[in-house]
């Protein structure tokens, strides 16, 4: 990953650390606040709950300039599938779920038949290893280092 921000000049380790993929220890240590979700009969599950991590301001500064190397440079070169909903500004459940709709409908009223498989993701988040990552990104022509932890 090839970054040529300013601070990247003035900061030779800060520069090495997104070169590398390495993140100092110091900058792992974090805290954890549960901000309660918007429009909730009750708040007794995890599930009511949006999870915040207050971390570095180092650790956040690095993670923005990924973010902005891969909305300026890496997705622009390969970008995600017009159907991909995650990491799309304007896009939610609430739109993928409407364009479904819409093809339901417009097979039932084309007297055809509609069928709908739906799968739980949920585990793919909880189980998805850094491997599986590593193998995808080389997939889409990845060229670069793939950190190890």
């Amino acid at each position: 990953m090839a970054f040529s921000q300013p601070c990247c000049k003035r900061d030779e380790e800060f520069c090495a650390c997104l070169a590398t993929g390495y993140v100092p220890a110091i900058w792992h240590q974090d805290k954890v606040v549960s901000i309660p979700k918007h429009s909730r009969s009750s708040y007794t599950g995890p599930r009511d709950f949006r999870p915040i991590s207050l971390t570095s301001l180092l650790l956040k500064t690095r993670e923005r300039l990924v973010d902005t190397y891969l909305w300026d440079k890496a997705l622009i070169l390969m970008p995600l599938h017009p159907n991909q909903h995650a990491y799309h500004a304007g896009k939610s459940t609430d739109i993928a779920l409407h364009q479904l709709l819409v093809k339901a409908e417009k097979a039932t009223d084309q007297q055809k038949t509609a069928l709908g498989v739906f799968q739980d993701k949920e585990w793919a988040f909880t189980y998805t290893t850094f491997d599986s990552v590593c193998d995808t990104l080389v997939r889409r022509g990845w060229t670069h280092h793939c950190p190890v932890d």
